[in-house]
């Protein structure tokens, strides 16, 4: 993920449900053949569309943020469009794809990121996306087997502008 942010990493393998939006956000069951994995890596359909926009309808956590519903009058002024192009995982026919627009709340200490505060965003987000885990450090020679798991860019609905981008 080009936009990833350091401080991101410690939380980011826990992905919790999106209730009514999906049915699960978090790592879906290893394969143990690594050409399976690949193979499901490389394997890009010509153009992945753009899910139709929904808008969150309940409270949901996502690699250590809050989403919840943004008030029904809400109108964004950037289209979902806008975080659409930005997100990092459109790439794949193993995974699924979704995108809603939802009020984030960064759960951060006050003044540690200025960008990181409540407001309303597009969230788009991926799971059952293929990758190969990192085999640790040296000595170890053992890859570890295929995994599956979630990303998401979320970007301000007024500007269009991306803030965040997780995986893992």
């Amino acid at each position: 993920m080009r936009r990833l942010v350091p401080w991101l990493l410690v939380g980011m393998l826990l992905v919790l449900t999106l209730g009514a939006l999906f049915l699960s956000a978090g790592q879906a069951p290893r394969t143990s053949s690594i050409s399976s994995c690949v193979a499901d890596m490389d394997r890009s359909p010509p153009v992945v569309p753009m899910p139709k926009p929904t808008r969150l309808q309940v409270t949901t956590q996502l690699f250590g943020f809050s989403f919840t519903p943004v008030d029904p009058q809400f109108v964004p002024r950037a289209p979902a469009r806008d975080a659409w192009r930005q997100f990092d995982e459109i790439e794949q026919s193993t995974a699924t794809y979704g995108i809603f627009l939802a009020r984030f709340h960064p759960d951060n200490p006050a003044g540690t990121n200025t960008l990181l505060k409540t407001q309303n965003v597009w969230v788009a987000l991926a799971k059952h996306v293929a990758f190969l885990p990192d085999k640790g450090p040296e000595p170890n020679s053992i890859q570890p087997p295929c995994a599956f798991g979630s990303s998401m860019t979320v970007a301000n609905a007024d500007t269009g502008r991306a803030i965040v981008s997780a995986g893992g």
